[in-house]
């Protein structure tokens, strides 16, 4: 064929030809491989395009072939390097591995520019973490120093290395039963004084008062929308953030000993042996009847609750329906929490135990508290427990206890953690906040 002809005729041209190739300007390739002006020569090469790449390139020697690869390699670099920030950018924020995005800023130093100052990047991935604790300490931190602060941080949490604050002030006398960061609810033992008590925190305020119910508050749970308490009253009354009773549900016989909600649907647990499952909007009820003994915990996440007892099961539930038991503690059940995985539960026979949710087999048990576990928390690195011994210990997954901490005079009553720090509350009516970034800010 003529293109054939025309190839072979032109051997010094083929590494021009191979370059120009590359950016797809396909008439000066042309024209500088034959030096010729044939008529029917770019329609010859058009129709024929992939053959006669291949006869060129199977005309090369080896050190051609080495100048060929090298000649492309450049130009895609320099594609690359003329690409936008814009589309960097948009190209980072699929990344979500921060060690990816680490090596990235090795590569250059417009990528270490682009990924340093473009916030998004950086939120996004804080956004997948969760890591917004830090953030809300000192909101003028750029998202890429927040991650940075989570990893110092989440050290911290494996060596325990933290700074213990007290967050409880001389006019509140109460028990605390329930905090999140912002705000905690405390109960007086002291009749004469109200049922309980919604304070900030950081301040001190007082912005809630609960008086309502005929008897003691024995159990809270509470998000931003709204509060519920039950009392030893056996009633369950719903309040405002502003302290106005809204409803009251009515059909345990005895005490009700532990809560807990999502969206509109409450699960109560009562010293009369059974649990109700509310619609928090018509206060319509349902009875799960199973446990020989009063319910101590319940964990509620979807359409499952698990639950705990001084029968010294735990039942899981799905819907109205009990679907499995699970035995293995000794003593009473105080705590429990899942997730998709495992179950995990404290016990006064002061261990904790880890459950397969595939099996509901138990498959490791931990040992080191010296009395009763009455909280804990866990996440995806460790597990938190609070104890009748006064301690706290943080655990790994393969039963190690990596070290304790000591600060209460009383049995731990809840804790709760972040990223970067630890509340506890204790019946020694002290709400303690252990900062793991206490590092990380410059002291004034």
């Amino acid at each position: 064929m003529d293109w054939i002809k025309t190839v072979e005729s032109n051997q010094p041209y083929v590494t021009c030809f191979l370059s120009l190739f590359a950016c797809k300007r396909m008439d000066e390739a042309f024209n500088q491989l034959i030096k010729s002006n044939e008529k029917n020569a770019i329609s010859i090469f058009n129709s024929n395009r992939s053959e006669y790449l291949s006869l060129i390139l199977s005309q090369l020697t080896k050190d051609e072939i080495k100048l060929a690869k090298r000649i492309l390699l450049d130009l895609e670099q320099k594609a690359f390097k003329e690409l936008p920030d814009e589309i960097f950018i948009r190209i980072f924020s699929y990344v979500t591995d921060p060690k990816s995005l680490k090596a990235c800023l090795l590569v250059s130093k417009r990528w270490y520019r682009i990924l340093m100052w473009e916030n998004s990047i950086w939120r996004n991935i804080c956004m997948i973490r969760g890591l917004k604790s830090v953030l809300h300490q000192n909101e003028s931190l750029r998202w890429s120093t927040v991650y940075k602060y989570f990893t110092i941080a989440n050290a911290n949490w494996k060596r325990g290395h933290c700074e213990v604050r007290s967050m409880t002030h001389p006019d509140d006398v109460g028990f605390c039963i329930s905090f999140n960061e912002e705000l905690a609810i405390s109960l007086s033992l002291n009749s004469n004084q109200e049922q309980g008590k919604l304070w900030n925190i950081k301040t001190g305020e007082c912005q809630t008062r609960l008086r309502g119910h005929q008897g003691s508050i024995s159990a809270v749970k509470f998000n931003q929308d709204f509060i519920a308490t039950g009392s030893n009253d056996a009633t369950i009354k719903i309040w405002s953030m502003q302290g106005v009773c809204l409803k009251t549900f009515r059909g345990h016989r005895d005490e009700v000993t532990c809560l807990d909600f999502h969206e509109q649907v409450l699960v109560s647990g009562s010293e009369d042996r059974t649990l109700r499952r509310w619609n928090i909007e018509t206060g319509e009820s349902q009875e799960l009847i199973g446990h020989t003994g009063a319910i101590c915990c319940i964990y509620l996440l979807d359409e499952w609750v698990v639950s705990g007892s001084t029968d010294t099961t735990l039942r899981v539930w799905k819907n109205l329906e009990c679907a499995a038991t699970l035995k293995g503690h000794t003593m009473s059940i105080h705590c429990v929490q899942f997730n998709s995985k495992i179950i995990c539960s404290g016990s006064q026979d002061t261990t904790i135990k880890l459950w397969s949710r595939d099996t509901y087999q138990c498959v490791k048990t931990l040992n080191g508290h010296s009395a009763g576990v009455i909280c804990l928390q866990f996440d995806h690195e460790k597990i938190v427990s609070g104890s009748a011994d006064h301690s706290i210990k943080v655990w790994d997954y393969q039963g190690h206890c990596l070290y304790t901490l000591k600060h209460h005079s009383s049995p731990i009553w809840r804790l709760q953690f972040s990223d970067s720090w630890l509340m506890s509350s204790s019946f020694d009516h002290s709400l303690l906040l252990w900062d793991f970034t206490h590092e990380l800010y410059p002291r004034e």
